[in-house]
């Protein structure tokens, strides 16, 4: 008598064979009238058996051996889950549209693909993040210590404007009084072009160097 492949041979008739559940499989292949004896048992290390039947426990699949993250872990009743490429590596898109399992080396003909120009472009974000500090420096230079600077100045030629006008009497021809106006203009001049000096020094001191 011929049994199928999924029938053991006993006792002149041909009997199924054993189910095994998730994370089992059968201690002996079975079918085609052998494998009477066979029983479920554990699958081995790195196996997996998702469903129940007659099949043996598979392989687990591999994330380092093609190339990407691994998400979790192989378990005797599931197969491991792969996540994104390594870094440096991407999947090629097949002609049915899907992606390559496998992820392979980037490359001089692959720098159009996208994840492998992921690290220039997390470089170009990180040099962007480096020059803000040196831009906000700078805008705080042109928004507050310069206006300063200007008012201060300002201050100070008002101060001398004011003297000037309380030494010079109306119709005063004497000469002390055309000594002491002679002396303000003096200083209003002198202050005028020591501060338009010390400003454009501070300028230069307080400035941010932007270095690229």
């Amino acid at each position: 008598m011929d049994c199928s492949e999924t029938q053991y041979y006993l006792n002149g008739d041909c009997h199924p064979c054993l189910q095994c559940g998730p994370g089992q499989e059968l201690s002996e292949d079975c079918g085609y009238g052998s494998g009477w004896s066979a029983s479920c048992i554990p699958c081995s290390v790195k196996t997996y058996k998702e469903g129940r039947g007659y099949h043996n426990c598979k392989f687990c699949q591999s994330c380092k051996r093609i190339n990407r993250h691994q998400k979790s872990l192989c378990t005797s009743k599931s197969n491991a889950i792969c996540g994104e490429c390594l870094p440096g590596f991407y999947s090629k898109t097949r002609m049915d549209g899907l992606q390559e399992l496998e992820c392979m080396p980037c490359g001089p003909s692959s720098t159009t693909e996208q994840q492998c120009s992921r690290k220039s472009q997390k470089s170009l974000a990180q040099d962007s993040e480096k020059e803000k500090p040196l831009q906000n420096r700078s805008l705080l230079y042109e928004s507050v210590v310069w206006p300063t600077v200007i008012f201060q100045n300002f201050l100070h030629l008002m101060n001398d404007i004011l003297s000037l006008k309380g030494c010079l009497a109306p119709q005063s021809t004497s000469q002390s009084d055309m000594e002491c106006a002679a002396s303000p203009v003096n200083v209003v001049t002198l202050n005028l072009e020591q501060q338009s000096q010390d400003s454009g020094n501070y300028k230069s001191r307080t400035a941010p160097t932007m270095m690229y």
